[in-house]
């Protein structure tokens, strides 16, 4: 329900500025972009984890260095087909009275997207709604024994919002922001082996179906 929400929210916002932006033309074919931003993942399986191997409390929204290279393709006038991949990332060292945990997370997501153009003053702003891929894998430590690996893979949505100002003819900065609805599987070992934990009275098993925010910071050229 609360994800539902989020998106009904997400295209009433920025539907409406389809309409009262106006334009300019873009002359441009192809862009190549990449940058770093901020990240704000919220995982309940995760933070539930976390928090049964940690005498701190970990909250809801978890903050990661996000990092991101996108190639596009502009269709037509006013849309751009374009092709995201990002890439997240944390550790999480935990010392508690049953031993030293260490625990490094990555995800890695690729997107396609299609972007709606607008260009006013120089500056091209953009909304881009698309479907992708999520890879995670979890390194975990105990103690003196060696990392072991789960993976746990997803598919979901991506909904983001960018804008860009001109540095020169082709260079332009760039921010963004997007939020990410991924439903991913039960982290798994390569014996197919479960990620289980104590959390409660009961035992869990450790996924990743996760809501995130980001905001990000790069470079474009237009060529």
């Amino acid at each position: 329900m609360f994800k539902s929400r989020i998106y009904k929210y997400t295209v009433l916002v920025l539907f409406p500025l389809t309409v009262v932006i106006s334009q300019e033309d873009i002359q441009y074919k192809y862009n190549l972009s990449g940058g770093i931003g901020v990240n704000l993942l919220n995982s309940t399986s995760l933070t539930d984890y976390l928090n049964s191997i940690s005498r701190r409390r970990y909250d809801d929204f978890i903050i990661n260095p996000e990092f991101f290279v996108s190639v596009g393709y502009q269709v037509s006038d006013n849309y751009c087909l374009k092709l995201n991949y990002n890439y997240v990332i944390n550790s999480f060292n935990i010392e508690d009275v049953l031993g030293y945990f260490e625990n490094h997370l990555s995800i890695h997501t690729p997107v396609i997207l299609i972007d709606r153009f607008y260009k006013t003053d120089g500056v091209i702003l953009k909304l881009g709604a698309g479907i992708g891929y999520s890879y995670a894998i979890l390194g975990r430590k105990i103690l003196s024994t060696q990392i072991e690996n789960f993976y746990s893979y997803g598919l979901g949505l991506k909904f983001d919002f960018e804008a860009n100002t001109p540095f020169g003819d082709n260079l332009y900065g760039l921010i963004s922001s997007d939020i990410k609805l991924f439903l991913m599987s039960e982290f798994q070992n390569s014996n197919f082996q479960k990620l289980v934990f104590r959390y409660g009275n009961q035992n869990k098993n450790l996924d990743l179906d996760f809501f995130s925010i980001s905001l990000k910071f790069g470079l474009i050229y237009y060529f």
